[in-house]
C-alpha cells in the first residue's frame, strides 16, 4: 500500500471491558477482538483534484484489501464499511448475533421504519 498524503490508519486497543460480555449478550460479537483497525480517508474539499485523489485512493485500498482481509474478522459497525456489500455487511457486522437481530427486528420493526443503508436487514 502506497502512501496518500490523506490516507491515516487508526489502530483502537480492544480489550478489557469489551470483552467482559459474552459474544450473544449484546448485538456486537467481536468482544475478542484485540485490536480494531481502519482506514481514514480525508480529501480536502478545496483540494481542486480532490474526487481524483479520492478514488485513486480508493482504488488502491481496494487492491491491496484481498491482500490483507484475511488478518481480519468482522466489522466495528460504528464505522461503516461501504465497500461490504449486501450479502457481507449483516455477518461482518454482527456474526452469529444475525438471526436473532433479525426476529428481533421482524418483531418491533416490520415496516424497517429505523434503517439506513446497512441497519439489520428484514427477512
Amino acid at each position: 500500500l502506497r502512501s496518500s498524503p490523506y490516507l491515516m490508519v487508526d489502530v483502537e486497543l480492544f480489550g478489557g471491558a469489551i470483552s467482559d460480555a459474552l459474544p450473544h449478550e449484546t448485538a456486537f460479537p467481536h468482544r475478542g477482538a484485540e485490536w480494531n483497525v481502519g482506514l481514514l480517508l480525508l480529501v480536502p474539499a478545496e483540494d481542486p483534484d480532490a474526487m481524483e485523489v479520492f478514488e485513486e485512493t480508493v482504488k488502491m485500498v481496494d487492491a491491496a484489501w484481498s491482500k490483507i482481509q484475511k488478518y481480519f474478522d468482522g466489522v466495528y459497525l460504528n464505522y461503516l464499511m461501504e465497500s461490504l456489500s449486501e450479502e457481507e455487511y449483516p455477518r461482518q457486522y454482527w456474526g452469529s448475533n444475525l438471526d436473532r437481530l433479525m426476529d428481533i427486528k421482524a418483531k418491533y420493526d416490520p415496516q424497517n421504519v429505523f434503517h439506513h443503508p446497512q441497519s439489520v436487514p428484514l427477512r
